[in-house]
């Protein structure tokens, strides 16, 4: 886009696009890593994947008490 003041095209909508894709995927990375971070924990406290133990739980809201 050209730049009203100097008349040059300064790609500075370019650098703007740039800088929030490298935000947006950041914060897809950290959210990842906050999953990781769970699965990890969860797996080390109960010695058991989330998803089996959901499972699991789901399995036991089916019986009957």
């Amino acid at each position: 886009m050209i730049d009203k003041q100097t008349g040059c095209d300064d790609d500075y909508d370019d650098a703007l696009k740039f800088c929030i894709e490298e935000i947006i995927e950041e914060i897809h990375r950290i959210k990842e890593l906050d999953k990781l971070a769970v699965e990890s924990i969860y797996s080390t406290l109960f010695g058991q994947e989330i998803e089996q133990r959901y499972q699991e739980y789901l399995n036991e809201l089916k019986e009957p008490s």
